[in-house]
């Protein structure tokens, strides 16, 4: 199986292609790696396994995607997907990974309305090349269907999964946490103001805010904490995966916050999955739609609205909750059974 790698010059990208490869490898297909000629060295000490192609150009890829003589390809994106017509033409079989609703989020960031039509094209092109597809989450298949008025199948739902896990640490009492950027789209802003109506019955409560990105953090927390709650908000940074888990493993709930929009509703946010794996509850917006019902169903944590409006009598602490409901839903194995039946 031909895998395109377009990306790996990106981390978090190729971790996640590596994770699917895995899946791949595990239902018994041997992989080539198709990388652009000048981002192999991106990849070089990863490599050793796999048969690797490179190519130059966006010409090339078309032609080598047709002519290798690897009978399937996995396109972990449109351009991708659209690339491997001429392979459709002569009996490959394309499996399309859609991991977002690409032409709807390059309109939230650029206001293009020609962009989003040309995206638009290409996805459904794509969409109408693959034969096999794995998306995301359950509310994107329904929503691109829904799109496009059409089915596409046969089908797999992938979530994203975490590469840490709880390790058993005692978790710390009325701790709150949150894992990432301080980009707008995360709204940080919102979790402060979550938090200001927690210490209100909770004032013993701690809010952990982990970024590079302190100066933007102590910004917002300037702005919107009052004084008497600023001692209770504490930064830290993170060197290694190894201390983010140490970290998460000892923590009670974890933020997602996301405002209402196509891209999030389709979405499966890889902070879920790890929040989830290291046994925290999440305090996850109602506009992740195929995975806040879940952690509701599962006690394993609490759903804001879209007033971003929270019942503190629901936060109560059930590690237990959300460690089954990482490994009944996003556990690897599980991913490893999809994959099985898509392949076959």
């Amino acid at each position: 199986m031909i895998v395109i790698a377009n990306d790996c010059n990106n981390s978090a990208v190729w971790g996640a292609l590596k994770l699917h490869i895995e899946f791949l490898k595990s239902c018994g297909k041997d992989i080539t790696l198709l990388v652009p000629s000048n981002y192999l060295h991106f990849i070089e000490n990863e490599i050793k396994n796999y048969k690797v192609v490179t190519y130059n150009n966006l010409l090339d890829e078309l032609k080598k995607l047709a002519s290798l003589p690897d009978r399937e390809i996995f396109a972990p994106d449109m351009m991708g997907a659209t690339l491997s017509i001429l392979a459709k033409i002569k009996g490959k079989k394309v499996y399309y990974w859609m991991q977002g609703a690409v032409p709807e989020e390059s309109f939230m960031r650029n206001k293009s309305k020609l962009r989003l039509f040309i995206l638009n094209k290409i996805e459904s092109f794509a969409l109408k090349v693959a034969n096999r597809y794995i998306f995301v989450s359950s509310y994107m298949k329904e929503y691109i269907e829904s799109k496009y008025k059409s089915t596409f199948e046969p089908s797999i739902i992938v979530p994203c999964v975490s590469d840490i896990a709880y390790n058993g640490a005692k978790k710390e009492k009325d701790s709150f946490v949150y894992v990432g950027g301080m980009s707008v789209w995360q709204r940080v802003d919102k979790m402060l103001e979550i938090f200001k109506e927690i210490k209100k019955s909770k004032p013993n409560a701690k809010f952990y805010i982990a970024t590079r990105e302190q100066d933007e953090a102590n910004r917002l927390i300037q702005k919107i904490v009052p004084q008497e709650f600023k001692e209770d908000i504490i930064l830290s940074s993170f060197n290694n995966r190894k201390e983010i888990e140490q970290f998460l493993s000892s923590k009670e709930y974890g933020f997602l916050i996301r405002d209402d929009s196509v891209v999030n509703y389709v979405a499966s946010p890889i902070k879920l999955a790890e929040y989830l794996s290291c046994g925290v509850n999440v305090i996850v917006s109602s506009s992740i739609k195929s995975y806040a019902p879940l952690v509701k169903e599962y006690g394993a944590g609490v759903v804001v609205d879209s007033q971003n409006k929270i019942d503190i009598k629901q936060l109560t602490p059930n590690k237990d909750a959300s460690l089954k409901l990482y490994f009944d839903i996003f556990d690897r194995k599980n991913h490893i059974k999809s994959y099985n039946n898509l392949v076959k």
